[in-house]
């Protein structure tokens, strides 16, 4: 797979995954075919091997016997020293040589009719096998076609039901925009309200200190105003256990930083944007 991402780095992955299980399943048959072959060389060597061990073990009982026959004819001929019977006698051994040839000849037949008979077995075995697995690939194809066609079918039904339901709301997110800008507005307006009246209220201070017939006279201690208060010192010197961390009250709202995890304000941000 690495390598088919290196080789085709256009091809996507859907593509490359087809690609994978079709070489995977090409391996597979071929790997199945040689084994299916050595089996059958296999049994083909053996099923030789015992036709020629027989052959052998009969030509050699036939030999055995006929060179018995003959080893008696001989001495038969030699202590009668009949040439008729001789002849005759040297006729039979023609006669067992001719039916041992004959032997030979129709073994011979017979080891290339088993050879001719387990080679069709094994074509006809090796078709099979091919169609087997034609069939399978082309039921796995079908299966992967269906799958990609249910999942773009429901992709699908879940895009026309979020349109569906942003189309619904689209009223409620306006109006709700509509009544958070004007309570951000108001917000806007409230904060230079209160600086402007913290600034009238300090300059009236000012106007009234001013005023003042005694004013009294306080050296001006920088170190004091710069180094940390009691307050400030407690706190850093203070230990702090698991009581602290207790959450008196149940928080219903959101955090800055959890904003988006509410459904409502982050659909109100994609339909603003």
């Amino acid at each position: 797979m690495e390598r088919l991402l290196i080789e085709f780095p256009k091809r996507s992955r859907r593509e490359l995954e087809t690609i994978d299980a079709s070489m995977e399943y090409e391996r597979w048959a071929r790997q199945k075919v040689a084994a299916l072959k050595r089996t059958a060389e296999k049994q083909r060597l053996e099923l030789n091997q015992r036709v020629r061990d027989m052959l052998h073990q009969d030509v050699a009982r036939i030999q055995a016997e006929v060179e018995q026959k003959l080893t008696a004819l001989k001495q038969e001929a030699k202590s009668r020293q009949i040439k008729q019977q001789h002849g005759e006698n040297l006729e039979k051994y023609e006669d067992k040589m001719r039916t041992i040839k004959a032997l030979q000849e129709l073994e011979r037949k017979r080891e290339e009719e088993a050879e001719q008979k387990r080679a069709e077995e094994f074509r006809a075995h090796a078709s099979e096998a091919k169609s087997k697995a034609d069939e399978y690939k082309q039921t796995k194809t079908r299966e992967r076609v269906l799958k990609e066609q249910e999942e773009a079918e429901k992709e699908l039904r879940a895009q026309e039901e979020l349109k569906r339901k942003i189309d619904e709301n689209k009223d409620k997110v306006e109006l709700r925009d509509q009544a958070a800008r004007e309570k951000i507005e108001k917000r806007v307006v409230d904060k230079a309200n209160t600086a402007r009246e913290k600034e009238e209220k300090k300059q009236r201070i000012n106007e009234l200190i001013e005023g003042y017939k005694f004013r009294p006279k306080v050296d001006a201690d920088e170190e004091r105003l710069a180094q940390a208060t009691e307050a400030m010192k407690i706190r850093g010197t203070t230990e702090f256990d698991m009581g602290d961390n207790v959450a008196l009250f149940k928080d219903y709202g959101y955090k800055v930083d959890e904003l988006m995890k509410d459904l409502r304000f982050k659909m109100s941000t994609v339909l603003t944007v």
